[in-house]
């Protein structure tokens, strides 16, 4: 299936001009068709599953889609972009791109943001949001370092950006190296999670290639033999996977 969206914004009487001040949206996709609205059922009378990102911008969010759509397409690590990219030939999705408030403050944005990722639980594992939201994801981003002192003096939308920036980065980057990224470990406990992440880089080992390592290394084996048969880049590789470092054990 390939992703076609068009962008409805609604006129509301008395909101004033919608790309004025901060605006707060809400991306959501529900895994099924949803027959009993008021309790989320499906037709066998199960909870049909729905995750949410919640997120903010002070520029228009149909831009802001616009980018979300693009990465989604290019495939990047973000929890949102993967889950919509992987979940295209499912059927009966629903993708639903929503603004959710506009002509808010940075403050008001912010805090909003930051009670909706708790309040509706759209925080990792639950949810897509891969840091908390408002200034307290920014204070998690700078106690691990990730954000320089400087960067967080900044306000409004360049404190916007350089988190979105922030965040992209490190998790390109732990991606290539094989590592789980450490700001959604509990996601990543998720074993059908990890894997479906893992398993989305050609260049690193899927599960039955980690499985086949410890087999044939039981037998004895050398580094060597064992790259050779299960097909890895080399024997660092390999090594990775014996001293638990980069993959789970399974």
């Amino acid at each position: 299936m390939e992703l076609k969206w068009g962008g409805l914004q609604s006129l509301l009487k008395g909101w004033g001009r919608v790309d004025d001040g901060y605006q707060l949206y809400v991306h959501t996709l529900t895994f099924g068709k949803i027959i009993d609205h008021e309790k989320r059922l499906d037709a066998n009378n199960k909870k049909v599953k729905e995750i949410s990102y919640v997120g903010i911008t002070g520029r228009s969010w149909l831009k802001r889609l616009d980018e979300h759509i693009a990465k989604i397409r290019k495939g990047t690590g973000y929890l949102f972009h993967q889950a919509v990219n992987k979940s295209l030939s499912n059927r009966d999705m629903v993708y639903s791109f929503e603004l959710f408030d506009i002509n808010l403050s940075f403050e008001e944005a912010m805090y909003l943001e930051e009670m909706l990722v708790d309040g509706w639980s759209t925080l990792a594992p639950h949810g897509f949001n891969m840091i908390p939201g408002g200034f307290r994801g920014i204070s998690e981003l700078s106690k691990r370092r990730l954000l320089k002192k400087n960067d967080t003096n900044l306000y409004g939308q360049d404190l916007l950006d350089k988190r979105n920036e922030t965040i992209s980065k490190f998790i390109d980057r732990e991606l290539k190296k094989g590592n789980s990224n450490s700001l959604i470990s509990d996601w990543w406990s998720d074993d059908d999670n990890y894997w479906r992440i893992m398993e989305s880089h050609s260049k690193r080992l899927n599960k039955a290639q980690v499985n086949k390592i410890w087999a044939l290394y039981a037998k004895g084996l050398s580094l060597d033999q064992i790259k050779e048969q299960v097909g890895a880049l080399n024997e660092r590789q390999v090594k990775g996977v014996l001293d638990e470092k980069y993959y789970k054990r399974q």
